[in-house]
């Protein structure tokens, strides 16, 4: 492998960092209720040294709004007062969070994930692959794959029905995220997804992924847990039971995830997936079926 082939190797570092996903309940439209729960199982996991703590899709708002209108009732801005709030504890705590919420700006909608940090809001995603389910019939989709960078690790996000698209989490890999995070609310009819997708997204980008999904039923949608934590070649950290409350944690290195190389036999089988693509024959990527 030449040095000019090799998209990672060169920042590598020893970088660990200890993050948590919490699998809980949401109460629907109600934002307050939420953020103190995601405020007290912050301040849990600061204090048992976790510095990233991640959180649930719309975790903040809730999800299963059979109206634009409603959403647009807890929609807010970001920065807004539920992000304040936010910023405020991880400020004092010294620690960071991903969670979810719906953003506004003028007529639209937007399904997002925020990080923020003890500095204030490091970054945004916003939901670009959109089911036909829930709050993302009348959201907008995003329209950037964005990475951020919090103590030395690159953080790509996505949420929920981005897992299953392929070239979302390939994009974010390229663009050096050493770890997807993949806040979910996958109903039941989803748990295939949950149970394979998290893995071949880890092993095929070499790596760490994080899906945080959550439990509990709203407005007739039944949610079933199994969040999940992969290293780079899809060997599962940490994963939470079925239904139930759970956090899940794990340190990662990201010196594993920069290595692209696979090596199954020392200087005779070694793998490696990013590097070895063929971007001049994917032509069909751009075609609309």
């Amino acid at each position: 492998m030449t040095k000019s082939r090799n998209l990672f190797l060169d920042n590598a570092m020893t970088t660990n960092l200890k993050i948590s996903g919490v699998q809980m309940d949401i109460h629907f439209n109600n934002k307050e209720k939420n953020i103190q729960n995601i405020i007290a199982h912050t301040k849990e996991e600061a204090n048992q040294g976790t510095r990233l703590i991640v959180f649930p899709e719309c975790s903040i708002t809730g999800y299963c709004f059979a109206s634009k209108e409603e959403a647009m009732e807890v929609a807010e801005t970001i920065p807004g007062p539920s992000t304040e709030q936010l910023c405020q504890i991880c400020n004092e705590l010294n620690s960071y969070l991903i969670c979810g919420l719906l953003e506004k700006e003028d007529d639209r909608i937007y399904n997002v994930s925020v990080l923020i940090g003890p500095n204030g809001i490091v970054g945004k995603y916003r939901k670009i692959h959109l089911p036909f389910l829930g709050v993302d019939r009348f959201t907008t989709p995003g329209d950037s794959f964005c990475v951020f960078e919090i103590e030395g690790v690159k953080v790509g996000m996505l949420i929920c029905y981005d897992g299953t698209i392929p070239e979302a989490s390939r994009v974010l890999a390229l663009k050096g995220a050493d770890i997807i995070i993949l806040p979910t609310n996958w109903p039941k009819q989803s748990e295939r997804v949950a149970d394979h997708v998290v893995i071949s997204r880890a092993i095929e980008n070499r790596v760490y992924f994080l899906s945080v999904n959550r439990i509990g039923t709203e407005n007739g949608f039944e949610f079933f847990g199994k969040s999940k934590f992969c290293a780079p070649d899809g060997s599962i950290l940490d994963q939470a039971n079925h239904d139930q409350f759970q956090i899940i944690s794990a340190e990662i290195d990201v010196n594993m995830a920069r290595n692209k190389k696979n090596i199954r036999i020392p200087g005779e089988y070694v793998l490696d997936n990013v590097n070895t693509r063929k971007p001049e024959l994917y032509g069909d990527l751009v075609k609309k079926s």
